[in-house]
């Protein structure tokens, strides 16, 4: 009995190890077992484009390609289909698979050899395409038959090989087809911005274009494709500027870029034409920092009476004929900035419509005439849409301040914008510290100054989830 339990230990433990090994797939080193296949390359990927036509035509000969993987369909932007270069880099193509999940055994930087007899190829839209007859031209591999004329390398390379990175201008050339590409200095158009990446009202053959372009004239514009299932497609389309990673392609006569990851659109840097309106402070603890807020000074008064949300009763009675919003509450005890108590904003489980007000505050005599900033304090999260703040002149027209991505301390000038517009991009966490918002407001003139009158009024974005703490309004 006991040697049979031993035995049986003995038989997990060898299946355990032998399975791990198997399953594992490591991106950048070969597992151990990795045997490469003994094949030999006899033709070049050059060779074979120099013989592709328009026209799908059948490989006769036993001859055999090396290649390497540059697309991925793990984050959904690809299906059934594999885009590879040379191995110098100079050609891309594409091989369609009648198979799913293909990052598996055919990762970004895989070799791969390609046994192209009977297969098919031929130029498509500009590219070369190998794979097999349907309907008169390439398409897929059947499921059952694909890994006869695929074998899968040992070797894999590193990104950094494999990505060519150029302007836009420079990109939109067929000698880029079927590449891996990483456009530089470019941005989403503006029309773009406000949308998602996958948008189904905005959708042509199953999947959403958005412009890709080199400046705000947008002289030089790139189609951007996303399908439904791309796991960035319903993310708001970035209104930043950067990099965008992708594989170029094209149909008919339009240039097409298809990105493979989230991690591919990294657009973090000031849009082209705008002056930036929120700076973020380089370090917000750092007094020479000329972009850091500073504290509130000795002279602050608060912005309206209960400020610090300790009289919750004379908050609301600050507040215009609108009152508070019911998902806007009085914090506990020890959630405020210094111990106290706080506003909280909690919209979890609730749909909310449009983009609310959550309180709109009087004039109070005790503001001063010549107020040059506001500040507050914020600590929390928000999902999807930020801040949106507006103060208001006697003529009860208001001018807003649009908080966008908040992490640090921030300071806030007036939007730009020739007609008043509030806007709630952005994202809101703090890591559960406190961080000051500060406005500017000293190019302001002719701001409210009647009991009757509005004078702040905090908004948020519909549609998203908000978890704030706000403390302390103060005007100086």
């Amino acid at each position: 009995m006991k040697s049979n339990i031993l035995k049986t230990a003995l038989f997990l433990a060898l299946s355990t190890a032998l399975f791990s090994s198997c399953a594992s797939d490591d991106y950048g080193v070969p597992s151990i077992d990795c045997v490469d296949p003994n094949i030999t390359a006899t033709k070049t990927v050059a060779d074979i484009k120099s013989i592709a036509t328009p026209t799908a035509t059948q490989y006769t000969s036993d001859d055999i390609i090396e290649a390497v993987v540059v697309s991925s369909d793990k984050g959904g932007n690809f299906y059934k289909k594999i885009y590879l270069t040379s191995l110098d880099g100079q050609i891309g193509f594409s091989l369609a698979i009648n198979q799913t999940d293909l990052y598996l055994d055919y990762q970004p930087g895989r070799k791969v050899f390609i046994k192209l007899k009977d297969l098919y190829v031929q130029m498509s839209h500009s590219t070369l395409a190998i794979g097999a007859l349907f309907n008169g031209n390439v398409g897929q591999l059947p499921l059952t038959t694909y890994r006869n004329n695929i074998e899968r390398s040992c070797k894999t390379l590193p990104e950094v090989d494999l990505v060519n990175e150029m302007t836009l201008q420079d990109a939109l050339n067929d000698a880029n087809l079927g590449k891996l590409i990483k456009l530089k200095d470019v941005q989403f158009a503006a029309a773009a911005i406000g949308q998602n990446y996958y948008n189904p009202a905005n959708v042509l053959g199953g999947e959403t274009n958005h412009i890709i372009t080199n400046n705000a004239a947008e002289t030089t514009k790139l189609i951007f494709r996303t399908g439904s299932f791309a796991e960035y497609g319903s993310l708001p389309v970035s209104d930043k500027r950067g990099t965008i990673t992708g594989i170029l392609t094209k149909f008919n006569n339009d240039y097409q870029f298809v990105s493979r990851f989230t991690t591919d659109i990294n657009l973090t840097e000031q849009r082209d034409g705008e002056v930036n309106p929120n700076p973020d402070p380089v370090d917000p603890t750092d007094p020479t920092d000329p972009t850091a807020p500073s504290e509130p000074g000795a002279n602050a008064v608060a912005l309206f009476a209960g400020n610090t949300f300790e009289d919750f009763p004379a908050f609301v009675a600050s507040l215009n004929s609108f009152g508070l919003q019911a998902y806007a509450t009085q914090g506990a005890a020890g959630t405020g900035f210094n111990g106290g108590r706080s506003l909280h904003i909690n919209t979890t489980g609730l749909t909310l419509t449009g983009n609310p007000y959550v309180f709109t505050t009087l004039y109070t005599a005790t503001i001063p005439a010549n107020a040059t900033k506001i500040s507050f304090y914020v600590k929390g999260t928000s999902a999807g849409k930020s801040l949106s703040l507006n103060l208001y002149n006697q003529a009860g027209q208001h001018q807003p301040f649009n908080v966008g991505d908040l992490t640090v301390n921030k300071l806030i000038t007036p939007s730009d914008r020739d007609v008043v517009n509030n806007q709630y991009a952005g994202t809101i966490n703090t890591n559960n510290q406190w961080v000051l918002v500060t406005l500017d407001i000293s190019s302001l003139t002719n701001l409210s100054n009647n009991a009757s009158q509005n004078y702040f009024a905090l908004k948020i974005g519909g549609g998203t989830l908000y978890d704030l703490h706000l403390d302390n309004f103060v005007i100086e």
